[in-house]
């Protein structure tokens, strides 16, 4: 099965976020830009605590208003992993150079894995509860963790829609739902054991 997103025109309206979230790679690990505690202090958390690993943040609240999380590429080797829940969805949109997607389910989850070197941005409007974690696998991690199968496909297309992964049964159930229950943990200390799993399970998935 290709793993590909249905595409709309560019022309698609633009939104304008009321709250923006930028974040790259810096010294090997996940670095919020701009970041206003005031503002998404309760939003966003930031994981350092898996170094040298991998690092990630967990983006997790109801968003009431119009918030877009944007990637900086980095010229570094590695991998980005966005993971996300989203209950009670009025309207997401996924954007790259690749292609613009949108979705309008009442409940979205989506599973997408991306060269680090690729800009894209996830566009939330007035999306209801979102439960979300983005990870970057270091390139010296990378075969520890995904199947060569999937790294050529990966560095192919350069987006991977693994979504179908955790689709075969709830996403409260599984790898994935290990990882949530995990996340609800201030000071888990499975946490970073648990992702790594979860990143394994999708390695052996068809995509």
């Amino acid at each position: 099965m290709l793993c590909k997103f249905n595409t709309i025109p560019l022309t698609a309206q633009k939104i304008i976020p009321e709250l923006k979230i930028t974040y790259t790679i810096k010294n090997n690990r996940i670095e919020l830009k701009n970041f206003d505690p005031a503002r998404a202090g309760k939003l966003i958390r930031v994981y350092d605590n898996c170094l040298p690993v991998i690092s990630f943040f967990h983006m997790k609240g109801n968003i009431g208003t119009t918030t877009q999380s944007v990637f900086e590429p980095s010229p570094g080797q590695g991998i980005i992993l966005s993971v996300q829940v989203v209950d009670d969805n009025r309207r997401f949109e996924f954007t790259s150079a690749q292609n613009l997607s949108m979705n309008f389910s009442p409940l979205i989850v989506s599973v997408q894995m991306m060269l680090c070197g690729l800009a894209f941005s996830h566009t939330y409007e007035q999306a209801g509860l979102v439960n979300r974690f983005d990870v970057f696998i270091p390139a010296n991690k990378i075969n520890q963790l995904i199947s060569v199968d999937m790294l050529e496909k990966l560095l192919k297309r350069k987006i991977l829609n693994l979504e179908y992964a955790v689709k075969k049964s709830s996403h409260y159930e599984g790898a994935l739902g290990k990882v949530l229950t995990e996340l609800e943990k201030p000071n888990s200390k499975s946490l970073c054991t648990k992702i790594e799993n979860f990143i394994q399970s999708l390695a052996m998935q068809d995509c």
